[in-house]
């Protein structure tokens, strides 16, 4: 709407998308906090690879996944491993959530350099994506380690 010459229509659906999001961010962080506790009940996790700093566009974000990546190493478990990654997802969400807040505000009072936020919007937009995708990917993970488990359950009860 924006490049079609309505700023404040954009403005509008700006402000319309950040409610979604502002509503949908403490359900997924509610959904990473209890994929992290269910992984404790698993005795054994599948593996999970760490963020790709690559993948995201935010500064802050990509060097939340440059973390995930260092710490990824000196754990032993991969359930441990799993925690830490849902734990990095949920952070992110967070900040995400936090910047999206910020460049919202700073764009609906007209500041200074909104073209800027903008562009960042459209980061922020790209790394809630690549956030939901990795946190599919977790639950995923999470779901074949419980299958597998319940599976050995199975086997050892015949």
């Amino acid at each position: 709407m924006r490049e079609l010459g309505s700023v404040q229509e954009a403005q509008k659906l700006l402000d319309a998308g950040y409610r979604v999001i502002e509503q949908f961010s403490p359900d997924m962080l509610r959904l990473l906090a209890a994929m992290a506790t269910f992984s404790r009940m698993v005795s054994a996790m599948v593996p999970v690879q760490p963020l790709r700093p690559r993948d995201f566009r935010v500064a802050q974000i990509a060097s939340l996944a440059y973390l995930n990546q260092l710490l990824h190493q000196f754990l032993v478990s991969m359930s441990e491993r799993f925690r830490l990654r849902v734990y990095i997802l949920g952070r992110s969400f967070a900040l995400a959530t936090t910047f999206l807040l910020h460049s919202t505000q700073r764009i609906v009072r007209n500041e200074p350099e909104a073209d800027r936020e903008w562009q960042q919007i459209d980061a922020i937009r790209h790394d809630f994506q690549t956030l939901t995708e990795e946190s599919l990917l977790s639950l995923r993970a999470l779901l074949t380690s419980l299958a597998a488990e319940r599976h050995e359950d199975v086997i050892d009860r015949l």
